[in-house]
């Protein structure tokens, strides 16, 4: 079992950067030397100018845009917190009436809209697992038995433009084709629903109270952070990824010929957590610009963690105004071997998304 990678704040952080550009690292050593720590604080835009002014190289970049995205939705240092005391009580629930009264008498109303969505995919383990046992289906384009390839770290895989259509603020799922075979070389386990919307979330949060978390400095905007937690019974939530392998032993094991050993079939895997999260409104014009929805998958689960974070900004269509998502970050865990006989394995996902464009 391989060792818990350490923890370290942005300060040490920085510190480490300068000690390897005093040791005069390679690009090479630099990244690998960033692949074996996690943040416990986030990578703000300025501390991203910040580390990105040093003039890294490109597997050092690739590296911090990594712990950049991975850190997405942790609290700023400290340092970055503003030392304000927090609303009364009364303020509190006054702030969150207004986000509240904005939000849904807005969203519902913008029209179907198109976008272009230009989304990084970072990953790590393998994207495809070996299965050749018996009579049972190949889940990979090669011969050999049941294996997993040595676990790597994550790494960017893949980069696309692509059209969207929204509706109501919202991501149109993509439409439904025959799935390819996860294990091939083309295929990946993947999310088929964009998660929760905004509107969903205020229908969830009205029937818990949210709690105050701190003050945050969001692009020059002074924001009142709420955290809040929706239990399974009450939860909107809707897990759906397809697909994940299944493994069933077939024949007699009497040795009668192309009648014995696995068969592999893939399915859609669907389930309906409780999840919590966090909410972020503008103190000065109650406007919600930034929501994060974290699952709470049972452990059994094929999908171990999904946390989305989604950005909104202010935007112009043609001459109309609208709040719209510009920024969605997404961190999965999943089990990508499902129910087959491989050995168990988890694999992450990071998507970094960027919504762009918006037109009738």
């Amino acid at each position: 079992m391989s060792a818990v990678p350490p923890t370290i704040s942005i300060a040490q952080l920085d510190q480490l950067m300068a000690s390897l550009a005093a040791a005069h690292k390679t690009d090479e050593e630099s990244a690998m030397r960033l692949e074996t720590i996690h943040l416990n604080e986030q990578v703000t835009a300025q501390e991203l100018q910040t580390l990105l002014a040093t003039h890294p190289g490109p597997k050092t970049t690739q590296q911090i845009m990594i712990l950049t995205l991975d850190s997405s939705q942790l609290a700023p240092p400290a340092s970055d917190v503003p030392t304000l005391a927090a609303p009364s009580a009364a303020d509190q629930a006054d702030l969150l009436k207004k986000a509240t009264t904005i939000a849904l008498d807005t969203f519902p109303k913008i029209p179907l809209l198109n976008a272009d969505k230009k989304s990084l995919r970072f990953q790590n383990g393998v994207g495809f697992i070996k299965n050749t046992s018996g009579n049972g289906g190949s889940m990979s384009n090669s011969n050999g038995y049941s294996e997993i390839a040595e676990p790597l770290a994550l790494s960017l895989v893949d980069m696309q433009t692509t059209h969207v259509v929204t509706r109501s603020g919202v991501e149109d799922a993509p439409a439904i084709i025959k799935q390819r075979d996860p294990g091939g070389q083309l295929g990946q386990v993947s999310q088929t629903v964009p998660g929760l919307s905004l509107v969903a979330v205020l229908g969830d949060l009205a029937k818990t109270t949210p709690t105050w978390l701190r003050w945050q400095n969001i692009n020059t905007r002074q924001t009142a952070v709420f955290a809040f937690t929706i239990q399974r019974k009450q939860s909107s939530y809707k897990i759906s990824y397809c697909c994940f392998p299944q493994d069933e032993h077939i024949g007699s094991q009497m040795g009668f010929a192309g009648n014995n050993g696995t068969a592999t079939s893939f399915a859609p895997y669907k389930s309906a957590p409780g999840y919590h999260g966090e909410l972020y409104i503008d103190m000065k014009t109650g406007l919600i610009v930034r929501l994060i929805t974290k699952a709470d998958p049972k452990v059994t689960e094929f999908v171990h963690q999904e946390d989305i974070r989604t950005d909104y900004e202010p935007t112009m269509v043609g001459n109309t105004p609208y709040i719209l998502p510009e920024h969605v970050t997404i961190l999965s865990t999943v089990v990508p071997n499902g129910d087959s006989f491989a050995k168990f394995s988890t694999r992450r996902t990071l998507f970094d998304i960027t919504y762009s464009n918006y037109r009738p």
